[in-house]
Order: structure tokens, then C-alpha cells, then sequence
């Protein structure tokens, strides 16, 4: 008994006032709730609010469901749209990829100094400085001849 008890909630309680529930579900909810004031209490207003609803709309529950609010529409139109948000975005980050490597390429063309040029420099440097027994940074500035 006590393990029926812990076995029912909130949601087994309106499933078993709406009647969805199978005979051995709904026999233990019943056997608890002959022992059980509150639940009982609980299981008469939700039928009391079951049977407000259902004189309140009842005119509203018998009209066809429009065919703007079908679940299959909304459920196709959906995917068409996630459909074409994601080509959307995969288009948007293609032309960012494009602008971007094509931006970058100008700019690599419009440097200055080539790699050609960056070695050549390198290789000037190179023979000044390798043949120097002295480091310049260590000839004062008194030793120009030296330098020269």
C-alpha cells in the first residue's frame, strides 16, 4: 500500500480523472485514494474542473480546427524553414569566407617587400656583419673609421 502511495503524482492523478490509465494502475489509485482524504479531495476538483471546462467551451471543442493552425502545416512550414535559415547561414559564412581570403590576398599583393627582397636584405646584412671581428653595437663612435 505504502508503495502505491509513493507511486502517485500529480500526473497520475489527472491521468486517472481523465481515464488513461490501465485497470492495474487505476485499481492501485483507487485503493489509495480510499485511504487518503487529500488525494480524494483532489481527485474531485480536478473532476469539478473538467466539468467547467467542458460546459464553458463546450460550443468551441465542436467547431473543425482551422486549417491555418493543422499540425501537419505547422509541422511542414516549420521545416521549410529551418530549411532555409540553414542555407541562409551557410551561404552567409561562404561569402564571409570569400571576402575575407579575397581581402587578404590583395593585401599580400600591395606589400612592399617580397620574400625575394626580405632574403636579399637578409644576405646584405649577412656579409657586412659576418666579416666584422668587432660587432658594430661594440665600436664607439669615435672608431668611424673603423665602421666605414
Amino acid at each position: 500500500m505504502s508503495e502505491d502511495r509513493r507511486d502517485i503524482d500529480e500526473a497520475g492523478l489527472h491521468a486517472y480523472v481523465d481515464g488513461l490509465l490501465d485497470e492495474d494502475r487505476q485499481a492501485a489509485i483507487e485503493s489509495v485514494l480510499a485511504d487518503d482524504a487529500d488525494a480524494a479531495e483532489t481527485v474531485r476538483a480536478y473532476r469539478e474542473q473538467n466539468r467547467r471546462l467542458t460546459t464553458l467551451f463546450s460550443g468551441i471543442a465542436d467547431e473543425p480546427i482551422p486549417e491555418r493552425l493543422s499540425v501537419d502545416r505547422i509541422v511542414r512550414s516549420g521545416v521549410w524553414w529551418r530549411r532555409v535559415r540553414s542555407m541562409a547561414a551557410a551561404a552567409l559564412w561562404l561569402a564571409i569566407g570569400l571576402g575575407s581570403g579575397w581581402g587578404a590576398n590583395d593585401l599580400l599583393r600591395q606589400s612592399s617587400t617580397s620574400a625575394f627582397e626580405i632574403a636579399g636584405q637578409a644576405v646584405n646584412a649577412h656579409r657586412v656583419y659576418s666579416v666584422e671581428a668587432r660587432h658594430p653595437v661594440e665600436v664607439v663612435a669615435a672608431e668611424e673609421e673603423h665602421l666605414v
